[in-house]
C-alpha cells in the first residue's frame, strides 16, 4: 500500500493499493496508520479479483440486507465512495458502496464488505477537519430502527483535538 496527502487548503489522501491487497483492511489500515479521525472516500478505479456485497432489500414490509455475497471476478471499479469514521472506542468505521463490471457486461453493486485487489486500486479520501463521522444505532432517523448507521458530529463539541 501507496499513499501520499497535501495540507495545502483541502486536505487529500490518495491511496494505490497493490495486487493482492484486501480493500477495507486497507482503509482500516489507513486510518490507524495515520491516525486519521475521518475521511470521505470520494472516488476508486481499478480492479478486484473479488468483491463482497450486500444490497438493501424489502421482505414482508420489513427493511434490511441482503446477505453478504461474494462475487469471484474479474470486476472493473466503475465506482466507490463512501465514509470513514471512528466509533466511541476510536476504532475505524466505514461505510462503502460500489459499483463492478464483469468481463460480459454484467454488474455487481452495493454496500462493499470486502474486496481484493486484482491488478490495482487507486482510491482518493477527502479529509474533512473538525468533523467526524461516529457508529451508532439508528432511531427514528430512517425506516429501520436499529439499523446500524454514521452519524455526522463536531470533533470540537465532542472534546476531541481537530
Amino acid at each position: 500500500m501507496k499513499s501520499a496527502r497535501t495540507e495545502a487548503g483541502s486536505q487529500v489522501v490518495l491511496l494505490r493499493l497493490q495486487p493482492g491487497d484486501r480493500l477495507i483492511g486497507s482503509l482500516h489500515r489507513l486510518m490507524d496508520e495515520s491516525e486519521l479521525v475521518s475521511g470521505v472516500l470520494v472516488c476508486g478505479v481499478g480492479s478486484l479479483a473479488e468483491v463482497t456485497v450486500r444490497a438493501a432489500t424489502t421482505v414482508d414490509g420489513q427493511h434490511g440486507y441482503t446477505p453478504a455475497m461474494r462475487r469471484l471476478g474479474p470486476w472493473e471499479v466503475t465506482s466507490l465512495q463512501g465514509q470513514l469514521g471512528r466509533g466511541k472506542t476510536g476504532t475505524v468505521e466505514h461505510h462503502v458502496h460500489g459499483t463492478f463490471a464483469g468481463a460480459q457486461g454484467q454488474i455487481v453493486a452495493g454496500h462493499v464488505d470486502d474486496g481484493v485487489v486484482l491488478v490495482t486500486l487507486e482510491i482518493a479520501i477527502l479529509l474533512v477537519p473538525g468533523v467526524g463521522w461516529l457508529r451508532t444505532t439508528a432511531k427514528e432517523s430512517v425506516a429501520v430502527e436499529g439499523l446500524p448507521v454514521l452519524e455526522p458530529y463536531c470533533l470540537e463539541r465532542a472534546g476531541a483535538e481537530v
